[in-house]
């Protein structure tokens, strides 16, 4: 492994974006470091920039991180093109947020359900809002990769962002690398080829 230089672009990331604050695997809701590497995914999106920090010590059941190098290693061989990131056409459904807010399905709105005493409680499913938040299935086209809406613009988001497609395999990794070196990686799990056809495509905007 080539020498790792410190970004000052990890204070630019919004880590917790990248994690998955609901998820039960404990490698998800935060981030971590990992040989002079830091690390958050949701394991749809990851993003990683190098720094100085230390390892992160095991968790509370003595489980240790992973390291997840091999993931973004390919984005940082010698002699890969990067490539601006196109503009796409604005979602109007959800306005390139890739989720909806929409009636809550348990409750109706109603923020209250009843139990089989009939007593009334908070809705556990929309945390007494009334709303759920659900994908809009739209997204991009990248590489000839389907990236979801959601996950493409929490990357695009990032400074000076690029990105590349490694191989012609339509089922692997989009990876895109940022900062203010060009040093941080991130990637995007595509859509699967056979994709639900209520997924709609957002168009490249041409000049």
């Amino acid at each position: 492994m080539s020498e790792i230089k410190s970004s000052p672009q990890d204070q630019s990331v919004d880590w917790l974006a990248f994690c998955d604050k609901e998820s039960t695997r404990y490698a998800l809701d935060a981030p971590w470091v990992k040989d002079g590497w830091k690390f958050a995914t949701d394991s749809r999106v990851m993003v990683a920039v190098p720094t100085g920090e230390p390892d992160s010590p095991p968790d509370a059941k003595g489980r240790r991180f992973a390291n997840a190098f091999p993931l973004i290693e390919p984005a940082l061989r010698p002699g890969i093109e990067w490539q601006p990131l196109p503009t796409f056409e604005r979602c109007e459904r959800c306005g390139n947020k890739g989720t909806i807010r929409k009636t809550c399905s348990c409750c109706r709105g109603a923020m209250k359900v009843k139990c089989d005493m009939s007593h009334n409680h908070d809705c556990p499913h929309c945390d007494k809002t009334g709303k759920e938040t659900l994908s809009c299935r739209c997204f991009v086209m990248l590489g000839g990769r389907r990236i979801a809406t959601e996950h493409f613009e929490k990357i695009a988001a990032l400074p000076n962002v690029k990105w590349n497609s490694p191989n012609d395999n339509c089922e692997s990794s989009v990876f895109f690398s940022f900062g203010e070196l060009g040093n941080c990686i991130a990637m995007a799990m595509p859509l699967s080829a056979e994709h639900d056809p209520e997924w709609t495509e957002r168009k490249l905007v041409t000049t």
